[in-house]
């Protein structure tokens, strides 16, 4: 495949990382917690506090002297809509003893260089390509602007330059990905399945895998369906066990390594690039196979084979919206820079702004529209509209 040019990275991956980097990573506020909060929340106080009690493997005495005697109901869920409709996620912010002591425990040196090894193996296949994992800002950026400019420039412009090369691509996505992840797989990842299978029972089992997974189950009070969603670490740990199906899935593929063809991954969402429809469906079977094994399964509604790549690439709501923006403010060189030169009064702004969320609702969208009023409000000296139609 064709190397993009042109991009600037201002990104570091954690897989680039030091396990004290990592450490220091996983363990900011932003990283913590990575939903939109009113900007006095700051977790760094309460994060630092629980790590200085728990770090030396202090957080079992706690549990055994009862301080702290179950992960029930000691993590906070925040159930979020994705779709203005019936599609409901829970997000859940960890105990910040339980979160402190799970960093501790993969940013452990012997611990983090075994990830760094394992995650070698599963990008090994050139043809099968990871993008979502977490990256932190080494630029003036934040680390989520970085990470939406990532998905941007790896994903979006990626798949429009597939676009010279392939004919077909099929887009599919992991229905409900954080809550099918089977804690026990996190095992496999790490060591292998047949070798996490025959330590099964075994209560000398000390390994850094066996221990990953059941951290994880305890902190969810022994569950071993699903793991938390919401921020930096638990993205992380899905990555553990989706690299681990990437390398399933390239094993599986090795009668095709002749063929060209491409798959793309970000997070639970896969885009397969090829010039046959028939070798890009077989991928799509040995995918399904894969994930299967693995309790996961896709989402039907969502997967399908476009053969217009370029249109495919960029969301919808995207798409709509940008050809709206050059009517409602074109922007104008007045010889020293861009000025934003509205065409639209501020009322038929708003409309437009409305239609956008009744025809893409909650799309990403609808907040960068929302953001660019926001500032054409700062502008106005004077408002002279009716305020209360406005509002």
């Amino acid at each position: 495949m064709a190397v993009m040019t042109g991009m600037s990275s201002e990104r570091k991956s954690v897989l680039e990382m030091t396990a004290t980097e990592a450490r220091a990573f996983f363990l900011k506020s932003s990283s913590y917690v990575n939903m939109v909060l009113p900007e006095y929340f700051d977790f760094q106080p309460v994060l630092d506090f629980a790590f200085s009690k728990v770090s030396g493997g202090k957080l079992k005495s706690m549990i055994n002297g009862n301080i702290l005697k179950t992960a029930e109901n000691a993590n906070y869920s925040i159930i979020l809509n994705k779709d203005a409709g019936y599609d409901w996620r829970e997000v859940k912010i960890v105990h910040p003893f339980l979160y402190a002591d799970l960093v501790e425990q993969i940013t452990e040196e012997g611990n983090w260089q075994k990830l760094l090894d394992r995650f070698e193996l599963f990008e090994s296949n050139p043809k099968i390509r990871c993008i979502s994992l977490p990256v932190k800002s080494t630029g003036k950026k934040g680390d989520t602007a970085e990470t939406i400019l990532n998905w941007w420039e790896e994903l979006e412009q990626t798949s429009i330059v597939n676009s010279l090369e392939y004919a077909y691509c099929i887009r599919t996505d992991i229905t409900n990905c954080y809550g099918s992840v089977y804690t026990h797989t996190i095992d496999w990842a790490i060591r292998g399945k047949d070798a996490a299978k025959q330590a099964t029972g075994k209560r000398n089992d000390k390994s850094f895998a066996h221990m990953l997974d059941w951290t994880v189950e305890r902190l969810q009070c022994n569950q071993t369906n699903g793991i938390p969603q919401g921020g930096e670490l638990f993205n992380f740990i899905a990555e553990i066990v989706l690299g681990y199906s990437d390398l399933l899935l390239s094993e599986k593929l090795e009668d095709l390594n002749d063929v060209d063809w491409q798959v793309v991954r970000y997070r639970d969402d896969y885009r397969i690039f090829s010039n046959s429809k028939e070798i890009a469906e077989k991928i799509v079977k040995a995918l399904a196979d894969v994930l299967s094994d693995l309790n996961m399964h896709f989402n039907t509604k969502k997967t399908g084979l476009v053969s217009d790549i370029i249109e495919s690439a960029i969301k919808p709501d995207k798409v709509y919206w940008n050809s709206r923006v050059p009517i409602i403010m074109p922007k104008v060189w007045d010889g020293k820079y861009r000025r934003v030169n509205y065409q639209l009064t501020l009322q038929k702004h708003l409309l437009e702004i409305l239609w956008l969320s009744k025809k893409f609702p909650n799309s990403g969208s609808i907040s960068k529209a929302l953001t660019s009023f926001a500032k054409r409000l700062d502008q106005q000296n004077l408002i002279e509209e009716s305020i209360e139609p406005l509002i």
